[in-house]
């Protein structure tokens, strides 16, 4: 009994997990107001099916959005508060928590794509060079679902070409929690006034320089570009998500997303 009783407890922290990552989720639209106060939450199966997860983590994440006075019950329905009264402990720790789940995301990014270009600039085929010009080509930022879309191959492409079975299996693997959905990238690209953000990682032309340092066979390059990439990716996020507790009086500039980069 004991052992299966250990068993079952990974299980148990695996869930708690998505429902900690669906509250952060949660949190910044309603702070970068994508979730608009006096709006009523979608209900309990819309945000399962929405996000992928169960109901039981939907639970979870609403009680914490409850125990954090972003949403208050009204009958069945939950709805967002007004976010310029709540205080501002409670405004920081949700930019804490988006934070913390953003700077996982890029460790991890850097880990595997910083390896991963190094080894893709000594193992590299011309078809291969061939093949990342042409997702650029085809990284539209005006259409910014396409983006993400060419945007996600392009950095698998590279992982790939270096030629380690097992990286690539593993950030392929993370595909979904990497670059996330496009759920996630509407929170971060809408200006206060409507309009689009500038893409975090310089659109098209930034990935550029990764392409041409590859091409060179350069592996400390291109190791450094990558690098370099990411790490300016993130600062930019990462500013552009405390403007939300710098401005508390006006809709903030959400960050960009995460699967920018």
């Amino acid at each position: 009994m004991t052992a299966y009783m250990s068993a079952t407890r990974p299980a148990k922290l695996q869930r708690r997990t998505l429902a900690e990552t669906l509250l952060a989720e949660l949190r910044q639209q309603i702070l970068t107001g994508n979730l608009q106060p006096g709006a009523q939450l979608p209900t309990e199966k819309a945000l399962g099916e929405a996000f992928g997860v169960g109901r039981t983590t939907v639970r979870e994440a609403l009680q914490g959005l409850l125990a954090g006075g972003l949403v208050q019950r009204q009958g069945t329905r939950l709805t967002i508060v007004d976010k310029s009264l709540l205080p501002p402990e409670g405004l920081d720790d949700a930019v804490s928590v988006a934070r913390l789940s953003l700077d996982a995301i890029f460790d991890t990014r850097k880990l595997i794509e910083v390896e991963g270009a190094r080894l893709a600039a000594l193992r590299h085929t011309k078809q291969d060079i061939a093949k990342l010009r042409r997702l650029l080509q085809q990284m539209d930022p005006a259409d910014r679902v396409s983006y993400h879309m060419r945007h996600q191959q392009f950095h698998l492409a590279i992982v790939q070409m270096s030629g380690n079975e097992v990286l690539a299996h593993v950030f392929e693997r993370s595909l979904d929690i990497l670059f996330r959905p496009p759920s996630h990238w509407r929170l971060y690209e809408n200006k206060a006034d409507g309009e689009m953000q500038p893409l975090a990682g310089g659109g098209r032309e930034g990935h550029e320089r990764i392409v041409a340092a590859l091409a060179s066979g350069s592996a400390a390059d291109s190791a450094h570009a990558m690098y370099e990439h990411l790490d300016g990716v993130e600062k930019v996020l990462i500013s552009r998500m405390e403007a939300v507790s710098e401005d508390r009086s006006a809709v903030p500039d959400g960050a960009q997303s995460a699967g920018i980069g």
